[in-house]
């Protein structure tokens, strides 16, 4: 199941300098970008994650496959993360 969201969201994300799903930065954005927690953790997170947590969610091999997903999840949270 989350494989198959994160191939709809690799083909939602635009082309161009600002990314955004919807023409611009809305909530949208933001749900991915936390849900995309649970694959890999944004390194430079201010969302209190404790030890447990953070063994249990992340997912290795879908972090590889998807790369591409999480740099964009990165360019968009070190842009916006203030907002969070």
């Amino acid at each position: 199941a989350c494989r198959s969201v994160l191939i709809q969201l690799r083909a939602a994300i635009p082309d161009g300098p600002l990314p955004y799903l919807l023409g611009q930065f809305s909530y949208a954005d933001m749900v991915m970008i936390a849900g995309l927690q649970m694959i890999a953790p944004y390194k430079e997170t201010q969302l209190y994650q404790d030890p447990a947590t953070c063994r249990c969610w992340p997912h290795p091999r879908l972090a590889h496959e998807f790369a591409d997903v999480l740099e964009w999840r990165d360019r968009i949270a070190a842009r916006h993360w203030t907002l969070f």
